[in-house]
């Protein structure tokens, strides 16, 4: 899954690990890494698990319109910044990823 994530990552990236088995791990494409500019975070504490649950709540909750506001703010009231998974195009993709923070990939 971590050979996975890092090769799915844009360049300039960041992937964030956290819960990963213990023991050894090979990199697929260290490379990659180096050249696209990716950058591995690693989260320690136990916080993060809390942190979505708040987050979780956030989001479901309708009381606020908070997603109202990250569609209309965050993702440009959907122009632009979110695509059918089934009709990726990554030329698109990374053109649209240029113009606005987030993207959304819908399944």
């Amino acid at each position: 899954a971590l050979n996975t994530a890092i090769a799915a990552t844009r360049a300039g990236g960041d992937v964030v690990l956290f819960g990963i088995s213990s023991g050894d791990y090979t990199l697929s494409n260290f490379q990659d890494i180096v050249m696209y500019g990716k950058s591995l975070h690693s989260v320690v504490g136990r916080q993060v698990f809390q942190t979505w649950y708040v987050v979780s709540n956030l989001l479901q909750s309708k009381g606020h319109n908070l997603q109202d506001k990250i569609y209309e703010v965050i993702l440009n009231r959907g122009e632009g910044t979110v695509f059918p998974f089934r009709e990726f195009d990554p030329v698109a993709f990374e053109k649209a990823i240029k113009e606005h923070p987030k993207i959304v990939l819908k399944y």
